[in-house]
């Protein structure tokens, strides 16, 4: 799941940006945890990714910025 907050929030000081995007998830055992926290990571690398998740207006924006997203999950 994923929630784009309306007032971003600040875990800290000023050397980190608010944070805007908050996700979750769930996951079966450790494997399959880090598994999907990689490519979580890997996804929010981008700048571009990002930006389109922070300007997507529907569910399909932003299904469409997750590479190899699986039908069961949209």
């Amino acid at each position: 799941s994923m929630v784009r907050l309306a007032e971003p929030v600040s875990f800290s000081d000023t050397r980190y940006e608010p944070v805007d995007l908050v996700f979750a998830f769930g996951a079966v055992d450790h494997e399959s945890h880090f598994r999907v926290l990689s490519e979580l990571w890997q996804m929010l690398k981008e700048p571009a990714t990002v930006q389109g998740l922070r300007q997507a207006v529907d569910k399909a924006a932003v299904l469409a910025l997750i590479p190899d997203c699986q039908p069961e999950f949209q």
